[in-house]
């Protein structure tokens, strides 16, 4: 009879995982070399071709007009009035004279 408080064996993991982190890291690594490893190599600069006329001066830019304002927003509508109070109520009759004997 087996204790149960002693775990057995651990299951084994996949043996895959192994493989696909160095693929992972080659990868990197190739991707790091263009990144970083081409950047000391540069082509001979090429010499700028010949001006044989000078470019034209651009021409003078126009001042800058001031802005127009903003419209004026629209009036607020004007509060809805308020109701009339309701009429008091009518007073209560008097009562009628009680009857003479």
């Amino acid at each position: 009879m087996s204790n149960p408080n002693d775990p057995g064996p651990a299951p084994k993991s996949g043996g895959g995982s192994g493989w696909l982190i160095a693929l992972v890291v080659v990868i990197l690594a190739i991707v790091a070399y263009y990144v970083f490893g081409r950047s000391g190599e540069h082509p001979a600069p090429a010499e700028p071709p010949a001006a044989s006329t000078p470019a034209p001066a651009p021409a003078p830019a126009e001042p800058m007009k001031p802005a127009e304002p903003a419209p004026a927003p629209a009036p607020a509508p004007a509060p809805a009035p308020e109701p009339a109070p309701a009429p008091a109520p009518a007073p209560a009759p008097a009562p009628a004279p009680a009857p003479s004997p």
